[in-house]
């Protein structure tokens, strides 16, 4: 394995001393061998933004370089998603126990798509299909030291006030950095935009959720539910145009923006969560289970903060029950009512898509269904009790 790993990594320091950007070497380091390897901080919360170091050996020194997000530069990040970078780990160095590198990240580095590791500079990350990030943020050079421990493997850095705790990356082989089998499933005009894993239909693999785009499309992102057995995926569902991708913000003629969509897989279930692009204060969710080889929709929630009081919505499509709540800002005073609800629309994605989406205008897949919430909203009738008071929203 580690013959196999060190080759690998001699391919990409050849493939790195061509790129755009020149590639610091560090002073000469004793036994380098034992530091080389790929290093990844597992992100708590989502893995496409893991963080990866990765060292080589070139004509006797060490090199670097570091994949990671624009995170790294801003103290606060709420409703939108990160730009992604690769650059070299400048002024580089080990001694002892103790490494420490400068990361000079410019705006133009920072792009909308995780980059893969096969990828070494931003110019080849663009000749992949990458795009320029929308956010302007003005990176400044950051400085970093941490303790790395060839025996164990680990790189560590103490905790920053915009980090999600101290952060730990560990040598990985070099097997686990590659695909785990999901390209073959998808056509050649196809790019992985990113990918999450959990088990969809309990049966203790993991499954695969696939946001892709068309290469010669720069618009539409799509989506494809891949089913793990015996090592191997088969498609269970797809869909070419579902989400708008992170850089269009503006209205495309509706006077209403999106913003952008973070999936979680949890229990079985698959959860679309949204914020509002204009205003963070209001959010909502889908959330979904594969059925049949189709998306069943069977909860869906709403808040929002930007109004004299609180309210929010929640739908259980399985017990056909709707929770309203509504807190008064200023008193701090709360209501919550339970209704049932009578449900005339279909709660398949696809059928549900296909009856509301004259009525989407310009959006597609879950951006259609989100504009024409009003619509179908609309359909679900509320069974109201005996006690129920005209004051009572939904």
């Amino acid at each position: 394995m580690k013959k196999t790993v060190i080759t690998f990594l001699s391919i990409l320091a050849l493939i790195v001393s061509g790129c755009g950007r020149k590639m610091q070497q560090s002073e000469p380091t004793e036994n380098i061998d034992k530091y080389v390897g790929i290093y990844e901080y597992i992100y708590p919360y989502s893995s496409d933004e893991n963080h990866y170091i990765v060292l080589m050996e070139d004509d006797g020194k060490l090199i670097g370089l570091y994949y990671g997000n624009s995170d790294e530069f801003e103290e606060v990040r709420e409703g939108y998603l990160p730009g992604f970078f690769v650059v070299p780990m400048d002024e580089l160095e080990i001694n002892k126990d103790t490494m420490r590198f400068v990361l000079n990240v410019v705006q133009s580095d920072l792009l909308t798509n995780p980059i893969s590791l096969r990828i070494t500079s931003t110019q080849e990350a663009f000749d992949k299909g990458n795009k320029s990030w929308w956010n302007n943020i003005s990176p400044e050079p950051k400085k970093y030291v941490g303790l790395i421990s060839a025996d164990e493997g680990t790189i560590f850095f103490k905790e920053e006030s915009n980090w999600a705790g101290d952060r730990i990356f560990v040598k990985k082989p070099l097997e686990s950095t590659q695909p785990r089998g999901i390209e073959k499933i998808l056509s050649e005009d196809e790019i992985i935009v990113r990918t999450y894993y959990g088990d969809l239909n309990k049966d203790n693999e993991d499954d695969c959720v696939i946001i892709t785009q068309k290469s010669e499309n720069n618009y539409q992102l799509g989506m494809t539910i891949a089913l793990k057995k015996n090592e191997n995926y088969k498609v269970a569902w797809t869909m070419s145009g579902c989400f708008e991708p992170q850089k269009d913000y503006e209205d495309n003629g509706s006077g209403f923006r999106t913003g952008d969509a973070f999936i979680f897989l949890d229990n079985g279930k698959l959860i679309v969560h949204y914020k509002d692009a204009k205003d963070s204060s209001i959010w909502w969710e889908y959330v979904f289970r594969l059925r049949n080889n189709e998306l069943e929709l069977i909860g869906f929630e709403d808040y929002n903060t930007n109004l004299p009081h609180y309210e929010s919505r929640s739908i259980n499509f399985l017990t056909s029950k709707i929770l309203l709540r509504n807190e008064e800002t200023f008193n701090g005073k709360k209501k919550e009512s339970w209704y049932t609800l009578k449900i005339s629309i279909p709660l398949n994605l696809t059928d549900l898509l296909n009856e509301f989406h004259p009525y989407s205008q310009n959006f597609e897949g879950l951006n259609a269904m989100m504009f024409c919430q009003d619509s179908w909203m609309g359909r679900l009738e509320i069974i109201l009790p005996d006690n129920f008071e005209k004051n009572d929203t939904f």
